[in-house]
């Protein structure tokens, strides 16, 4: 292992079983610029990999990168448990300080290279207001990796931005472009799966949970495009919390992509509010169920085109009270359920 004040390198078929935190702190402060690289084979098993574990304050455009046939998260020889969690920048305080771990990047990559964690986390902020932004996760050529994944994990504030890419690798878990627990914003965010490859486990491009701030899941972004194959559910966000809207989100699916595995396709999902202007493009067959979008006071305007066939229900938009109108289905093959442009309780469904 080698390094200066900004690069840390572990190579050479090393093996390491220590906590690798680079560098640690419990106090406030600012840690840009940090990178770990693991390469040429080497076996960490580190309970932790951060490049920048701090109190609070700003975790910023540090760098992961794992390749060259390495592990990450093999057994440990005293039988603790392996690499939980694997991370570019995290601020761990609690409370009103408004932290950031943004624009960080993960890369990994290579044949033969196996990373086995809880967690592979982009950026990573655990006080109530702080944001994750722009960060990057890239998993490629050969990969595999069974880990749940975030492209930016907040606890309280914004996670927006954020892009995982899959290309060419094998993925054994749940895939979320940006995920917060009480977020104000959750935009934007992107998903890409790419490569005659698989990814096992459900792909949301943003997500959020139950909280107390204004709440928004809008234009996150979810592309499945060659050969990929999907088991899962793919969703273009999902949103569990009160005045949580989930509008303008997308799916694309290439007209090659392996889907007959895919349970239900869902553009945008909101428990409290509302879902409108969703849109799914499928280029080939879909042997699940396709919903542009499901809400609880209207879903409206949503779009959904299937260039092949469905082997399940299509529904436009879906609510339990208020608007369900506007929404257009197109399938152009058959369909095995039901085709339903607006569903609702309590509403109108005109238009579809």
């Amino acid at each position: 292992m080698v390094g200066n004040n900004k690069t840390c390198i572990i190579s050479d078929k090393n093996t390491i079983n220590t906590i690798i935190l680079f560098p640690k702190t419990d106090q406030t402060t600012e840690v840009t610029g940090q990178s770990i690289i693991i390469r040429g084979e080497t076996n960490v098993t580190s309970y932790s990999l951060y490049t920048a574990f701090i109190g609070s304050g700003k975790a910023d455009e540090n760098k992961i990168e794992i390749s060259g046939g390495s592990l990450v998260g093999g057994s440990r020889p005293d039988k603790r448990p392996s690499t939980t969690n694997i991370g570019t920048g995290y601020t761990g305080a609690h409370g009103d300080v408004n932290s950031s771990a943004s624009r960080n990047t993960i890369i990994i990559s290579g044949e033969g290279t196996n990373v086995k964690s809880t967690y592979v986390m982009g950026g990573r902020v655990y006080d109530d207001n702080g944001s994750v932004n722009n960060n990057n996760v890239t998993i490629k050529y050969g990969t595999t990796v069974t880990s749940l994944i975030y492209g930016g994990y907040a606890t309280g504030g914004e996670a927006s931005k954020n892009t995982v890419i899959v290309d060419s690798a094998v993925v054994n878990s749940n895939i979320l472009g940006g995920h917060s627990g009480r977020a104000a914003k959750v935009n934007e965010n992107t998903v890409i799966i790419r490569g005659d490859f698989k990814v096992e486990g459900n792909i949301t491009g943003g997500g959020g949970h139950a909280g107390h701030f204004s709440k928004e899941a809008h234009n996150n972004k979810v592309s499945i495009e060659d050969n990929a194959t999907i088991i899962g559910v793919i969703k273009g966000d999902e949103s569990k919390a009160g005045g949580y809207t989930a509008n303008g989100n997308q799916i694309n699916i290439g007209k090659d992509a392996n889907i007959s595995q895919v349970s239900k396709i869902i553009g945008g999902t909101s428990a409290q509010s509302t879902a409108n202007k969703n849109n799914i493009i499928i280029g080939g067959s879909v042997s699940g169920n396709v919903t542009g979008g499901e809400g609880k006071i209207g879903s409206e305007n949503n779009n959904i085109k299937v260039a092949g066939n469905v082997g399940g229900t299509v529904i436009g938009g879906k609510t339990d009270s208020g608007s369900a109108s506007n929404n257009i289905i197109s399938v152009a093959g058959d369909t095995q359920g039901d085709i339903i442009g607006g569903q609702t309780s309590d509403g109108n469904t005109t238009n579809n």
